[in-house]
């Protein structure tokens, strides 16, 4: 399996732990990274803020309104 490959099923897998509302903030920002080319390992849940343009709270409050939550 390619590198890309890979990377897209792990975006599959992750985005269905967003859907199921079970996704971690380390998950979130590892998702976010790979939808936008930044690098997975570095990147962290407040980079991902700081990437949506909204604080930390923010980005808890839309993760949780997309996982079916809010």
């Amino acid at each position: 399996m390619t590198e890309r490959a890979d990377g897209a099923s792990e975006e599959r897998r992750l985005q269905a732990k967003l859907d199921a509302g079970t996704i971690t903030e380390a998950e979130y920002a590892r998702l976010t990274a790979l939808r936008f080319g930044r690098d997975p390992e570095a990147f962290t849940f407040a980079d991902a803020a700081d990437f949506y343009d909204l604080t930390e709270d923010e980005l808890r409050a839309e993760m949780a309104w997309l996982g079916g939550e809010g």
